[in-house]
C-alpha cells in the first residue's frame, strides 16, 4: 500500500533588529506549522505508521553580539506548543503533545576575555542549557533507564564551563582548552522521540584539548 505524501502549511511572522549601538542583534519569530500524513515511529524497530494531522506553534528569540570589549554573548529561547490533532493510524491519542519535544528550551552562551586582568591570551566560557520536562515513550524511569509506556523526562539546567589559552609559537598557532561539562552532573535523556531507544546525556566530564594550526 502506497502512503500519501506528507504535506504541510506554515505561517510565520518575524522581526530583526539591533540595539546597544548595534553591538547586539536580535531576531524574533512567531509561527504555526501544520503537517498531514506524517510518518512516525511505532515503538517497533524499523516499523513506522502514519499520523493524520500534527500542529506545532511557538515563539523563537535569538540575541547575539558583544557587550563591551571583553564579553561575547549568544542567547536563544524557544517556546513550542505541539498537539496531535488527528492520530490517524497511530497508537497515540488526539490532543497529545509530540514526544521528545520540550515546551521551553533555551541556551545562554558566554565568552569572556581576560584582557582586563592583563591576560590577553586567556578566555573563559560559560554555557547554560535548559529544557523543560517533556514526554517520552521510551523511558518511564530516567534514573534506571527502565522501559514502559509514556513517561516524562526531566533535563532542567545543564552547565558547562571552559578556560582557553592561545598563543603564537614557532610551530604555529597553539590553543589549549580545559572544559568541565555538565557541572552539576544532571541526568537527562537524548533521542527520546524514538519509542525504543533512549540515550543518556553526557554526565559530568573533564576534557583537555590542544590544537596546533601551522
Amino acid at each position: 500500500m502506497i502512503k500519501a505524501p506528507e504535506t504541510g502549511e506554515q505561517v510565520e511572522i518575524g522581526w530583526r533588529g539591533s540595539f546597544y549601538d548595534d553591538n547586539l542583534s536580535a531576531t524574533l519569530a512567531v509561527y504555526e506549522l501544520t503537517k498531514n500524513d506524517v510518518i512516525v515511529p511505532t515503538g517497533i524497530p524499523n516499523i513506522s505508521e502514519v499520523a493524520g494531522e500534527q500542529r506545532s506553534r511557538g515563539v523563537e528569540l535569538d540575541i547575539n553580539g558583544s557587550i563591551g570589549t571583553v564579553w561575547d554573548i549568544f542567547f536563544s529561547y524557544a517556546y513550542t506548543d505541539t498537539e496531535i490533532i488527528d492520530a490517524g493510524t497511530t497508537s497515540t491519542t488526539d490532543g497529545d503533545p509530540f514526544l521528545g519535544v520540550p515546551e521551553h528550551k533555551s541556551v545562554l552562551w558566554n565568552s569572556f576575555s581576560a584582557a582586563f586582568l592583563g591576560l590577553d591570551n586567556v578566555t573563559f566560557g560559560y554555557v547554560i542549557d535548559y529544557a523543560s520536562d517533556y514526554e517520552t515513550s521510551a523511558l518511564t524511569d530516567v534514573a534506571t533507564l527502565s522501559f514502559g509506556p509514556v513517561g516524562v523526562d526531566k533535563q532542567g539546567f545543564v552547565h558547562n564551563i571552559n578556560v582557553a589559552y592561545s598563543t603564537d609559537s614557532s610551530w604555529g598557532d597553539l590553543e589549549v582548552t580545559v572544559a568541565l561539562r555538565n557541572l552539576t552532573d544532571e541526568w537527562y535523556v537524548l533521542n527520546t522521540s524514538n519509542a525504543i531507544f533512549g540515550k543518556r546525556g553526557e554526565p559530568r566530564s573533564y576534557l583537555l584539548t590542544t590544537t596546533l594550526n601551522f
